[in-house]
């Protein structure tokens, strides 16, 4: 019996080396080949959904929204939950036509599963997006339903709906205004199907939101979340340029919050040639010298973490490798300057 854990542990962490290097080898093709690369692995759902959200994200931009559907289709809730996060904010408030834009395609990458993700768990934020776009009407049980007003619509003659007029640009129609119409529509058809008491109390409850509350509470949440991976807000992330003391780093070192989370790959730490040129900075050289795999992922780990805060402090989104090349070289400067 020992020795057949002993080889099925062996067996997994064979099969975790290999799925890790098929991560790095994916994130580092040009996008003509990634999409290709991902759908043609033996496991496409277990690779993408064993990528760190980081790489994730980095992965569908690279790919591009549009074209990235059937990548968006294979991965997991929490993966979308970041790129939502990521996308459908600018600074402190929502973009309502990026979560239009986000909710679509994740509607079209896998219908069955973002209508019950999007009831269940994301809950708040439909309400949200429905108190913003739809109008509700509740129909009186003596009242005829030719007295209501034109455009509404119901599944059950009680509860009617019609479409809020969507914002025009230079009196002309915005271009996102029909993926929107056909985007609501199919959702609340959806719900209907899935759920008619939901689909009832969910158009109550939207009717009901103040929305300014609501978004507060969105945000604190989703500042919680990216916290997490480092993204603090910007007046606590631009900390990261205050000069430390040598008690404040013997302090850190003492309560590290590394939680063990999984390595963001693309975030690589800068990697030593067989031999250091003589130009080699202290970073690269301490990293040369460093064998044991486990602290190299601890440090990648922590390294991601950095570089995304560095990204929050000067407020800029990164969606291509060239971007994240420039925040990769900064950071690992500084530490060679701070050694």
């Amino acid at each position: 019996m020992p020795d057949d854990n002993i080889k099925a542990l062996e067996t997994r962490d064979a099969r975790e080396k290999a799925l890790a290097a098929d991560r790095r080898r994916i994130l580092a093709l040009p996008p003509e080949k990634a999409l290709d690369a991902v759908l043609e692995h033996s496991y496409p759902v277990t690779l993408v959904q064993s990528m760190a959200e980081e790489d994730f994200y980095l992965l569908v931009h690279t790919i591009g929204p549009d074209d990235a559907l059937p990548v968006l289709g294979l991965a997991s809730n929490t993966q979308w939950e970041y790129l939502l996060d990521m996308e459908i904010w600018v600074r402190d408030r929502i973009d309502p036509h990026a979560m239009t834009q986000w909710y679509d395609r994740l509607l079209r990458a896998d219908p069955d599963r973002f209508t019950h993700w999007i009831t269940g768990e994301q809950r708040g934020p439909l309400d949200y997006y429905l108190f913003r776009n739809v109008e509700v009407h509740i129909r009186e049980y003596e009242q005829d339903p030719s007295e209501i007003s034109e455009g509404f619509s119901s599944e059950d003659d009680v509860h009617y709906v019609r479409l809020r007029p969507y914002p025009a640009v230079d009196e002309q129609a915005h271009p996102l205004q029909e993926t929107r119409d056909l985007f609501v529509n199919d959702l609340l058809r959806r719900i209907a199907v899935f759920d008619f008491p939901a689909y009832q109390g969910l158009l109550i409850e939207s009717s009901a939101v103040i929305a300014a509350e609501a978004e507060e509470e969105l945000l604190r949440l989703r500042n919680v979340r990216l916290a997490e991976r480092g993204f603090l807000p910007f007046e606590e992330a631009v900390g990261v340029y205050q000069a430390l003391t040598l008690e404040d780093l013997l302090a850190r070192r003492r309560k590290s919050s590394w939680s063990g989370g999984r390595t963001v790959e693309s975030y690589p730490l800068p990697s030593a040639p067989a031999a250091l040129p003589e130009t080699a900075d202290l970073f690269t050289r301490i990293l040369a010298g460093i064998q044991d795999e486990a602290v190299l992922h601890r440090l990648q780990s922590e390294f991601a973490g950095l570089c995304n805060q560095v990204i929050a402090a000067d407020q800029r989104q990164i969606r291509d490798k060239a971007g994240l090349a420039q925040v990769v070289g900064k950071v690992g400067g500084y530490i060679s300057i701070g050694l």
